[in-house]
C-alpha cells in the first residue's frame, strides 16, 4: 500500500511539474511573440532556455527533450502558428469586381 502511494505521489508531482513547465512555456512564447528582431528558430531556442533556466532556478529538472516538447506545444497553441482549415478553398489571388 505504501509503495502504491509513493508511485501516485511521484506521478502527481511529475504532472504538477509538467503543468508548471507548460505555464512557463506559454509565458515565454507570449513574451517573444512581438519580437521581430529574431527569427522563429531563435525565439524557440530563447523560449526553451527561459523554461530550462527558470526550472533550474526553482530546483526542478526536466529533460531537454521534454522542455522542447512543452515549448513546441506552447507555440502551437499561440497565435504565432497559423491554423489551416483543411476544408478551405485555396485563394487564387484573382479579384472579381461586380460592377
Amino acid at each position: 500500500m505504501l509503495e502504491a502511494k509513493k508511485k501516485q505521489a511521484k506521478t502527481l508531482q511529475e504532472r504538477e511539474l509538467l503543468s508548471f513547465a507548460e505555464g512557463l512555456a506559454d509565458n515565454a512564447v507570449a513574451s517573444l511573440a512581438g519580437n521581430t528582431a529574431i527569427t522563429g528558430h531563435d525565439k524557440f531556442k530563447a523560449a526553451t532556455t527561459v523554461v530550462s533556466s527558470t526550472l533550474a532556478a526553482k530546483g526542478f529538472e526536466l529533460p531537454q527533450e521534454t522542455v522542447e516538447h512543452v515549448v513546441q506545444a506552447a507555440y502551437e497553441k499561440s497565435d504565432l502558428t497559423p491554423t489551416i482549415d483543411p476544408d478551405a478553398k485555396p485563394q487564387t489571388g484573382v479579384v472579381v469586381h461586380n460592377g
